[in-house]
């Protein structure tokens, strides 16, 4: 048992040097591995005392449980130095894709932009720079750029929007009418009329607010996501090390195992869908001008009043040219798009990481169930 402990001890100085850096998955709790190592010595000398009882009263049964938890001990060792080393290498891999994930466009005179964050804000901006910073870990801020790019990218949208709406509303209201007054003794009779000049911009209004509504629920689910993937972080490492340190008593095994699968499911898979978002999802917006806004000028009696179609009902519809190919997108399709980002993506991520967990877990020698969340898949 002592050459194995000796040995033990040894593979734990791997991941001890790398925790120490400022960077690293686990630099927020160097204490950890201390406590792993006070652990797996605790075992080392609990197993050897029932090796040594094993062949002094001859139990085969106790010496093979003992050779068992051995080999658990040091498959729990492996894990510690494998992830040490797998963090690594998501972060190298995150920051040479963070220079094309985090572009937001190239100029005319080849100056290229990118997406920052700004702590002092709490906003993401672009800025000019010949390479992005992505501060460790680099993937989960590429996941949030994406959240809070796209936010950035609403924000004239839903100016624009909001701007239309009212304008197109006071439009509505505009009317004409007369008012004519009787006077009897004792008695005052008021008699007045109005007819209104657009009533069919009602439903074009109530169109435009119910766009506006779901758009601003859709960026408020935005800043939810960005802010839960910064969380989710922080609990990933907590669920990392408790379940380094549950997963070497052989009694709370399965329960260590387990938050070893959701540790690793949660900081690598959950951010995969959003880091695959950069790519396959379209976050085009229509661009409200100011054209659709005019207000018309009472003088002008003979121009008041629409017939047919409201003006500025060609906003709510994408435009094709001839070809088929897309002109000039509408609002509708704007808020459809959204929505795969603050539906899709999360649903995708979450079934991606629960069935990672539940595949996972068992090959660490974790539980199989989430408390029936993985009747899902």
């Amino acid at each position: 048992m002592i050459p194995i402990s000796a040995v033990l001890f040894m593979l734990l100085l791997v991941p001890y040097a790398s925790a120490q850096a400022p960077d690293n998955f686990l630099a927020g709790w160097p204490e950890w591995l201390t406590w792993s190592a006070i652990i797996i010595g605790i075992t080392c000398i609990l197993i050897g005392i029932a090796l040594m009882v094993s062949r002094l009263f001859v139990l085969p049964s106790l010496e093979a449980w003992v050779h068992e938890e051995i080999g658990q001990i040091i498959f729990t060792v492996f894990i510690i130095v494998v992830f040490s080393g797998f963090a690594g290498i998501i972060e190298e891999t995150s920051s040479s894709l963070a220079v094309n994930m985090l572009q937001s466009k190239v100029t005319a005179e080849g100056q290229t932009t990118f997406w920052i964050y700004n702590n002092a804000s709490g906003r993401w901006s672009t800025v000019q720079t010949s390479l992005p910073t992505c501060p460790y870990p680099c993937h989960i801020y590429i996941a949030r750029g994406f959240l809070g790019s796209t936010y950035e990218v609403y924000a004239p949208y839903i100016t624009g929007l909001a701007k239309e709406h009212a304008a197109s509303t006071l439009v509505e209201s505009l009317n004409v009418g007369s008012d004519t007054q009787w006077l009897f003794p004792m008695l005052k009779l008021d008699l007045n009329y109005a007819v209104p000049l657009y009533p069919a911009r009602s439903i074009y209004n109530n169109t435009l607010n119910v766009l506006l509504t779901e758009i601003m629920k859709i960026i408020g689910l935005l800043k939810f996501q960005e802010i839960a993937l910064v969380y989710l972080t922080n609990l990933s490492v907590l669920f990392f090390i408790s379940g380094i340190l549950l997963r070497i008593p052989f009694f709370t095994r399965k329960l260590g195992g387990l938050l070893l699968a959701l540790a690793i499911g949660s900081y690598a898979i959950f951010p995969l869908a959003y880091l695959l978002g950069w790519y396959t999802l379209d976050r085009s917006v229509a661009v409200i001008t100011d054209s659709q806004m005019n207000i018309p000028n009472p003088e002008r009696w003979g121009e008041l009043g629409e017939s047919g179609v409201p003006n500025g009902v060609g906003l709510l519809f994408t435009k094709y040219d001839a070809g088929g190919y897309e002109e000039k997108l509408g609002l509708i399709d704007v808020v459809g798009r959204a929505y795969t980002i603050t539906t899709i993506l999360p649903i995708l991520s979450i079934f991606l990481t629960i069935g990672f967990v539940r595949h996972f877990s068992p090959m660490i020698g974790g539980d199989t169930e989430l408390a029936g969340l993985t009747k899902l898949i």
